[in-house]
């Protein structure tokens, strides 16, 4: 997880969509005012270049 999201927004969980033409949706989770309520939060979307140099992958 990058630490800029990490730093930015307290996130403790962070999960991706794969959307067309390689772009990425990334997404944390946290929980309601409810105990049945979970909200989701679109963090960023990146394209495959970027996504990659956010977590450190060699293109």
């Amino acid at each position: 997880m990058p630490a800029e999201y990490v730093q930015k927004y307290e996130i403790t969980n962070l999960f991706r969509v794969e959307l067309p033409n390689f772009w990425r949706m990334l997404y944390t989770l946290t929980d309601g005012e409810t105990e049945i309520e979970i909200i989701a939060f679109v963090i960023d979307v990146v394209n495959h270049k970027e996504y990659d140099k956010k977590f450190g992958y060699q293109s």
